[in-house]
């Protein structure tokens, strides 16, 4: 996609309303130490994700999702005293459920009324993992092209490719959503390989909370009750972009490195991280 022209992304970024921050993975292939308290430059992973989303998107409410363990991080960042610290229930139910909790916090600190309530129909929130190495140039690029996502109401029939099976997306540089007009429900990013990465994305609020309960719902005969968190656990993230009636439009990235995050030690290690082993 073509550069989006100054004089819009601080309009675009304004409507970014809510930032939820996924801070609760298990860390497995790192021995159970947690990715956002990893330390880069003298500042951990979840400090540099803070700094980034308040940088491009300083009006925006921040939520992390993630354990008590990540408070004395929180303490120490100079953004830490603004962020509402949630858990997903249960804990390490995945991605997907983190992503509910932290939704359902943003919808309460920002006095909407009862979690599951629709909220502002202009209104976008931005998903990202902590453990991306590059916070800051993706936040910025999700931010600056916010106006590609319209408002709520009917799409004209063909105007976006719905997700497949096989993760194809609009193709080509659409360019901005009609201003005041529907557009697609979701900002998904394609790295230089190729590869579509959920936990760096930017959503519609009011069709990220759809495509959550249609992720949740049952199945034919099979009971589903409780949190939609509960209801969520251990679904993969595609449930979401694969959901019916969700468009996807994708932003693909030249940039090599720039959705680079830490699974492993030797990743780490690539990258000047540095933590204590378990």
């Amino acid at each position: 996609m073509g550069p989006i022209p100054a004089e819009h992304r601080g309009v675009a970024a304004a409507r970014v309303e809510s930032v939820v921050l996924l801070a609760g993975g298990r860390g497995s292939r790192l021995g159970g130490v947690w990715k956002a308290l990893l330390r880069r430059d003298g500042a951990s992973l979840l400090s540099a994700a803070l700094a980034a989303v308040v940088e491009s998107l300083p009006r925006a409410r921040v939520v992390v999702v993630g354990p008590d363990a990540l408070r004395p991080a929180l303490a120490e960042s100079p953004h830490g005293s603004t962020v509402t610290l949630v858990r997903e229930e249960p804990a390490f139910a995945g991605p997907l459920a983190a992503v509910a909790a932290g939704l359902d916090a943003a919808r309460d600190v920002a006095g909407h009324g009862s979690a599951g309530e629709p909220g502002p129909a202009s209104g976008l929130t931005l998903l990202l993992a902590v453990d991306y190495v590059r916070p800051r140039g993706i936040v910025a690029a999700l931010a600056a092209r916010a106006s590609e996502l319209g408002t709520d109401g009917p799409r004209n029939a063909g105007a976006e490719k719905p997700a497949t099976e096989e993760g194809v997306r609009a193709e080509g540089d659409p360019g901005e959503a009609e201003p005041g007009g529907p557009g697609p429900d979701a900002l998904v990013p394609v790295d230089a390989s190729g590869r579509q990465q959920p936990l760096a994305a930017l959503w519609r609020s009011d069709s990220l909370r759809r495509a959550l309960e249609a992720a949740a719902r049952p199945a034919a005969g099979v009971a589903g009750a409780g949190p939609l968190s509960v209801r969520l656990a251990d679904a993969p993230m595609r449930r979401i972009t694969r959901a019916e009636g969700v468009v996807v439009r994708e932003w693909r990235t030249v940039e090599p490195h720039l959705f680079d995050d830490v699974d492993t030690w030797e990743d780490a290690a690539a990258h000047g991280i540095q933590g204590d082993r378990a």
